[in-house]
């Protein structure tokens, strides 16, 4: 329930953020979505297909850029690595899901304090659901 609750939280925010800076004459050169790569430390909650949510402290997620406008987020699990692409741009300063509806998650980097967070759902009956949030390292 409460995994629930925070995605729904980061999905309204992500979306009041979209529609308060989405005017064309608002057109503002942010930072490159290259500042949000990295490595990044910090609580991922998981659940792979079937089984129970786990959450691990202090993982290590990966961000690498994947093209012009396209982030790839490698996640660690004990069955192996995991790899998300969000679509992202540069949005009042911080780099976010340029889709607020994407269904392969919210994607928000806050470039003033270096933190990601990030939340999917699902893609299909045998994909993994999982939020993180940590600070860059």
């Amino acid at each position: 329930m409460k995994s629930t609750i925070k995605l729904a939280v980061l999905a309204l925010l992500a979306v009041s953020t979209t529609a308060h800076s989405s005017c064309s004459k608002d057109e503002e050169v942010g930072p490159s979505i290259d500042v949000a790569t990295g490595s990044f430390k910090g609580t991922l909650k998981s659940r792979l297909p079937g089984k129970a949510f786990n959450t691990t402290a202090n993982a290590i997620v990966t961000v690498s850029k994947q093209n012009g406008s396209e982030m790839k987020i490698t996640m660690p699990f004990p069955e192996g690595a995991y790899t998300r692409v969000i679509k992202v741009a540069s949005l009042d300063g911080d780099i976010m899901s340029e889709d607020p509806q994407d269904p392969a998650g919210i994607f928000i980097y806050y470039t003033a304090t270096s933190q990601l967070s990030i939340s999917s759902q699902p893609l299909a009956a045998d994909a993994v659901q999982f939020s993180f949030q940590g600070p860059k390292q």
